[in-house]
């Protein structure tokens, strides 16, 4: 039973498993050679931009180069700088934020005392505004009074001076 019988192709009535088997294969690897060209030529393409690339930019990237030691040890100190600052921040942080409460316990009972201060001092300059209010009335009225006496005097003299001049 090594034949099948297929009636597609025209005067073949027969094909042999293997040679089926052979036709398979060789089509396989048709198409593997097809997609290896494809694969070899894209990679031929983006070789050739990758070159391209490293010409332009070959002079930057070796200047890159050089400086990623330079870059690496300013980045060990930074690192060293942030742990020092961070353990010196871990000592002094409780401090600072207690002063800061006692700063701001301080700004406050200085806040009530200055609203004391001022309470007080309005309460003088009304009562001295007052003062100067009833002081101010009182030269009025005896402004007016003393007027008053000036007109009468000055009448009275007007009235001597009269009944002496008639004589």
């Amino acid at each position: 039973m090594d034949t099948i019988s297929i009636s597609v192709f025209a005067g073949v009535d027969t094909i042999s498993i293997s040679a089926l088997v052979n036709i398979v294969l060789i089509m396989l690897g048709i198409a593997v050679g097809i997609f290896l060209i494809i694969l070899i030529f894209n990679l031929s393409q983006t070789l050739r931009k990758i070159n391209t690339m490293m010409d332009q930019n070959g002079a930057a990237i070796a200047a890159t180069m050089k400086n990623v030691d330079v870059i690496t040890k300013n980045a060990a100190d930074i690192t060293q700088n942030l742990q020092k600052t961070t353990q010196q921040l871990d000592k002094t942080a409780p401090e600072a934020i207690e002063n800061v409460g006692e700063i701001i316990l301080s700004t406050k009972n200085a806040v009530k005392s200055t609203e004391n201060i001022v309470g007080k001092v309005e309460e003088t300059v009304v009562t001295v505004g007052d003062d100067i209010m009833d002081t101010t009335d009182a030269i009025r009225t005896n402004t007016e009074d003393v007027l008053g006496y000036i007109k009468i005097i000055s009448e009275v003299i007007k009235a001597i001076t009269a009944a002496f001049s008639k004589n």
